[in-house]
């Protein structure tokens, strides 16, 4: 929760790939909606949705967003009793339940409900070939690991991936975007790793991958959506 609060100012600024799947995965949300980690995104006037609450962690994200927002964590959000209380129809989440301390346990309260879901996982395929060259571990969950959990736990699943890469005028640029955008590197890399990446980047491009979990309609995929510059442009 508090680097969230800390890149909650700028967090808009760098955002472009939540933007992105965001605007993709819209059309497919509707009714009353419960957003998981909405961050400050304002989902709630959008063509379709009826009623709109949003649970994030971080203060700062919350105050953002002009929708209701609980702030609460949403692994330990009694979200079987919203749920009820509110008459959801459905659950969604945009690039934030990665970061859940236990997903097989959410994705099963999840499909308890028996709600309508939507929800973009951003996978430890991103930012892979930066891993490699600190050797560092990805802290987010693999692509297999979040079919199985969704297997066993969401009804009528299917997924989606979607891949984004992002090129950057230089290695200053690169480390502003993992600085702000909320979607951190996760790990500590040696300080020698990280003075030679700035001082000569053997790359300025980074790669990044989100699946989406929805029930059986179909969504079209979208591979390798680029994006140039430190201004998010497609």
């Amino acid at each position: 929760m508090e680097s969230f609060n800390k890149v909650a100012h700028h967090y808009l600024r760098y955002n472009w790939v939540q933007e992105k799947i965001v605007s993709i995965l819209l059309p497919w949300v509707k009714g009353r909606v419960l957003d998981l980690g909405a961050g400050p995104v304002p989902l709630c006037h959008k063509k379709g949705i009826e009623f709109y609450l949003g649970v994030d962690s971080a203060p700062q994200m919350a105050t953002l967003n002009p929708c209701p927002v609980i702030v609460a964590d949403f692994d330990h959000f009694p979200l079987e009793k919203v749920v009820s209380q509110y008459q959801i129809t459905q659950i969604i989440s945009f690039s934030a339940l990665q970061w859940s301390q236990n997903l097989p346990n959410l994705l099963s309260r999840i499909g308890k409900t028996d709600r309508e879901y939507l929800l973009a996982l951003f996978t430890n395929k991103t930012f892979q070939k930066l891993h490699d060259f600190l050797g560092t571990t990805s802290p987010l969950p693999s692509p297999s690991q979040i079919e199985k959990w969704g297997k066993t736990f969401l009804p009528n699943l299917q997924i989606t991936p979607f891949h984004f890469s992002i090129t950057f005028p230089s290695g200053r640029s690169l480390f502003q975007y993992l600085k702000w955008s909320g979607v951190a590197t996760g790990s500590s890399a040696p300080l020698s790793k990280l003075f030679q990446f700035a001082k000569t980047p053997p790359f300025l491009t980074l790669q990044l991958e989100i699946v989406a979990l929805h029930p059986s309609y179909s969504i079209p995929s979208k591979n390798f959506v680029h994006f140039w510059g430190e201004r998010g442009k497609s």
